[in-house]
């Protein structure tokens, strides 16, 4: 909020006392792309590196809005995983939970389930749908 920028903004006054060649380090943990360019330029970095890694962190959670969950029933494996590529290619970083968390079962919001489907993840699926989780559709195949 307001207490925010105006402590980015005092560090970036004291950024301007400091020599050109000076390094500065940014670290935050839950900025947006917007808000890591306002910092860059406000504290003037040139050329910065940046390390973007998800928070998937015990002490960092994002709360969304709860959405009912759904299973969409398909006639085959392959309509199945068109369905599901369909949602991973267009919810881009919405589709785990926590946003840009590693695209493994646990943070997915969306999943396949079909007789192709390894246990290890069809194990995953029965345990954690009906249970407060992230997966919210499920593309499926007879094979639940």
């Amino acid at each position: 909020g307001a207490f925010f920028r105006e402590s980015l903004l005092k560090v970036g006054e004291l950024r301007s006392l400091l020599p050109e060649k000076c390094n500065a380090m940014a670290l935050t943990a839950t900025a947006s792309l917007c808000l890591r360019l306002k910092l860059k330029e406000i504290i003037e970095m040139r050329n910065p590196t940046v390390v973007l890694l998800p928070p998937c962190k015990h002490n960092i959670l994002y709360q969304r809005t709860n959405y009912r969950r759904a299973v969409i029933y398909c006639r085959t494996i392959e309509e199945c995983a068109t369905l599901y590529r369909y949602f991973r290619d267009n919810m881009g970083r919405n589709f785990t939970e926590p946003q840009n968390a590693p695209a493994i079962a646990r943070f997915r919001m969306v999943d396949m389930f079909t007789s192709c489907v390894d246990d290890e993840i069809k194990s995953h699926i029965i345990h954690s749908f009906p249970q407060l989780s992230c997966l919210r559709i499920l593309c499926a195949t007879v094979a639940l």
